[in-house]
């Protein structure tokens, strides 16, 4: 579909030939009024601003997103949602032209990760946990917190080291698998050439 489209865009950098591709897979959406892809939609927008770090846009699509995702109890995009805001807010707090807001926007991208957070552990997402406590920890040490970004830290340290050994699992399977197909298929060889 369009969106997968735009994700293959994302993924090759082309931001703008991937917000074309989303925007007309949200138009279509709307049209069908299916809420669930227009909050993926909307929410794919919000990232992709987010890349750009056109941190306006960014915001305005990825709250659009949430208030979707929460009015259908989409735990995996309100969980998104959440994190890509704390992100901008993080992104925003470390900016000269916000250093009178410094804390109040740090406390903002604390609470977005804070809700994130539980909902990451109950879609079991390793990745986006680990982020979420390095994310945490990144904003205790800004705030002078050095002891609690140290936990968080540690403790997305854990997580970061489960998906390794998650990643690495998977590879390693897929090896073997790869192993015992090229060994199959000489066996089938051999038992031609001895025919």
């Amino acid at each position: 579909n369009l969106g997968n489209l735009g994700n293959c865009y994302a993924s090759l950098k082309q931001y703008d030939k991937s917000i074309e591709f989303h925007k007309k897979a949200l138009k279509i959406n709307q049209k069908l009024g299916d809420i669930s892809e227009i909050s993926i939609n909307i929410g794919a927008l919000g990232g992709l601003y987010y890349q750009l770090k056109l941190y306006d846009d960014a915001t305005k699509y990825m709250n659009d997103a949430l208030a979707l995702s929460l009015k259908i109890n989409d735990g995996r995009n309100m969980a998104q949602a959440y994190g890509i805001l704390g992100e901008i807010y993080l992104e925003q707090a470390k900016m000269p032209e916000h250093k009178n807001q410094h804390h109040q926007i740090l406390q903002k991208a604390k609470d977005h990760f804070n809700k994130a957070l539980p909902l990451d552990k109950r879609l079991g997402t390793l990745k986006e946990i680990s982020s979420d406590y390095q994310q945490l920890a990144a904003i205790e040490a800004m705030l002078g917190n050095h002891k609690k970004a140290y936990e968080f830290y540690q403790i997305g340290a854990v997580y970061k080291d489960s998906v390794f050994n998650e990643d690495s699992k998977e590879t390693i399977k897929n090896l073997e698998d790869k192993r015992q197909i090229e060994l199959r298929d000489k066996q089938i060889q051999l038992n031609v050439v001895m025919l």
